[in-house]
């Protein structure tokens, strides 16, 4: 897994065309972000990911899971999960190009078989809280690492930074209150 932060990894070509400035992977489908050697991988994880969680087994055990007070930590665990196994099933080799929109894409996907059984709406808060229980999983199994996060909200607009930030302290206002 460490192999995937490794900034020589991979064939030059496959690394990640830029993302256009203030783009989201989920707002302008990450696979458009992506130069044609690294859409084909981004495919094939997402046929693995989606396979993995539509079985009828699997996508039956994985949504009686999600009927829980918090969800949030559920899907992401099963995404970070999933995202593990297939990275170790490619010896490490997924480059972060492609692991980490795959991951949120996948978080999406299984939340969506929570909000299809009726547990919950997924909305932007719960995405976002998702998307933070992720962040936190994949530093922790090291699939990610502290660097290239802070590299990458230095590489942003310090606006932009700052509107992220906002948002999330938002989201997580009304958990942190229900909780008290």
């Amino acid at each position: 897994m460490a192999g995937i932060i490794e900034a020589k990894m991979g064939k030059p070509e496959e690394q990640k065309a830029p993302a256009p400035q203030g783009a989201k992977a989920s707002e302008q489908g990450a696979d458009e972000q992506m130069d044609p050697a690294m859409k084909d991988g981004y495919d094939r994880v997402m046929n693995a990911f989606s396979q993995a969680i539509h079985s009828e087994e699997q996508a039956t055990m994985i949504t009686e899971s999600l009927q829980t007070e918090n969800p949030e930590q559920i899907i992401a665990g099963h995404a970070i999960n999933i995202i593990t196994v297939l990275d170790e099933k490619s010896g490490g080799k997924i480059p972060s190009g492609i692991l980490i929109p795959s991951a949120v894409e996948g978080a999406e996907m299984i939340a969506e078989l929570g909000e299809a059984a009726g547990f919950y709406e997924f909305d932007e808060a719960m995405k976002a809280r998702v998307l933070q229980h992720m962040i936190a999983l994949a530093i922790e199994r090291k699939l990610i690492d502290q660097a290239e996060i802070e590299e990458l909200i230095a590489s942003m607009d310090p606006a932009e930074v700052e509107g992220m930030v906002a948002q999330q302290a938002a989201f997580a206002q009304p958990q942190q209150q229900e909780a008290a």
